[in-house]
């Protein structure tokens, strides 16, 4: 299917990259007629079978931009990235529907490729799935694992509904994920850009690091996650945190690593309302002994007052600075390391 032309002396692109794209704005367009799902590409070629992976799968063999009509697709086993600079992108974020079935453990899996986009689908992991979006580029070439992530839905997975793994640049634009263990799991990656996103209803964390460099997030909202809102682990650092709400989450809003190297900057990060679950609430932000945190402007409130803390910090010489702590059983702060500082506090 799809099949690169044999290039010819009177071809203009002759010694061009392999890559549709050149003659027209997609490699190759993915649709359903009936039960058909159907890939069309560049020069009018197709396929045309009933299993929706099969035919994605062929399309994405060839590598380029695969455009995908809005439509519900049956994807039975993983829709395999394996060539470098892959675009897939759907027609309409909630229309444009890919739902596993039995025979699925990754409804995308990204292989240590470079420079790979996905954009505008919706994800459906429908509890068969391990993850919805799955990538690992340890095998890529230095510095150039490379994903965009943009205006995608997904959730339902059996474990993490995105899993980032060694990746040296991620962007996530407008993803929004739940209903897995950790919404976002990102592991020992390297400068990530996660803006305007909502990591919402796992069962464990609403986002999860380690041993990650360079993280910043950006208008984002972390709800309702059985256990912490962020868990900043294992050797993370450069953590940088704005205009975050982070609400109704089992134990902390915020939960960092004793062995974080830091910086951990937060600025504008509202942590409020706490799950009514009484005797899970912990505390708003809990470090458990990071001394490179530098926090202004927080807001942490609680009309519930189920929480322990506002701030259980063990680490040295922090500093929190013009925040808010409304609403706690123990105490605003409980600042158990040496020199932490917090300077215009407001506490009720």
């Amino acid at each position: 299917m799809v099949e690169v032309p044999v290039r010819t002396r009177g071809d203009p692109f002759a010694g061009a990259l392999k890559d549709f794209s050149l003659i027209k704005p997609y490699s190759a367009i993915v649709f359903k007629v009936g039960d058909l799902v159907i890939a069309e590409d560049s020069r009018g070629r197709k396929i045309e079978k009933g299993d929706a992976a099969e035919v994605i799968n062929s399309a994405l063999e060839q590598g380029g931009k695969i455009f995908i009509k809005n439509g519900i697709y049956t994807i039975d086993s993983d829709l395999n990235i394996t060539r470098s600079g892959v675009v897939i992108e759907g027609e309409s974020r909630m229309n444009t529907i890919l739902k596993a079935a039995t025979g699925c453990t990754k409804i995308i899996n990204i292989d240590d490729v470079q420079y790979t986009t996905i954009r505008d689908l919706r994800l459906q992991g429908e509890g068969i799935a391990e993850h919805c979006i799955y990538a690992d580029t340890l095998n890529a070439p230095a510095g150039e694992g490379r994903i965009t992530l943009e205006n995608i839905l997904a959730y339902n997975a059996q474990t993490d509904v995105i899993q980032i793994r060694n990746c040296a640049i991620t962007r996530m634009l407008f993803v929004y994920a739940h209903t897995g263990r950790n919404a976002l799991d990102i592991r020992d990656c390297q400068h990530a850009w996660i803006i305007g996103c909502d990591f919402e209803d796992a069962t464990e964390q609403g986002v999860f690091t380690s041993n990650c460099e360079e993280i910043y997030f950006d208008d984002v909202k972390i709800a309702d996650n059985g256990q912490e809102g962020i868990y900043i682990s294992y050797q993370d650092k450069d953590i940088y945190m704005t205009n975050m709400r982070i609400a109704n989450n089992g134990y902390h809003g915020v939960r960092i690593h004793s062995s974080v190297n830091g910086p951990i900057l937060m600025d504008n990060i509202r942590i409020y309302r706490p799950s009514t679950a009484g005797a899970n609430i912990y505390d708003g932000i809990f470090n458990g002994g990071c001394s490179k945190v530098i926090a202004r402007g927080l807001v942490i409130e609680d009309d519930q007052n189920n929480m322990r803390y506002g701030i259980n910090d063990a680490g040295n010489y922090n500093i929190y600075d013009a925040c808010k702590i409304l609403g706690f059983v123990t105490a605003a702060t409980n600042l158990t390391g040496t020199g932490t500082t917090t300077d215009n506090i407001q506490t009720s």
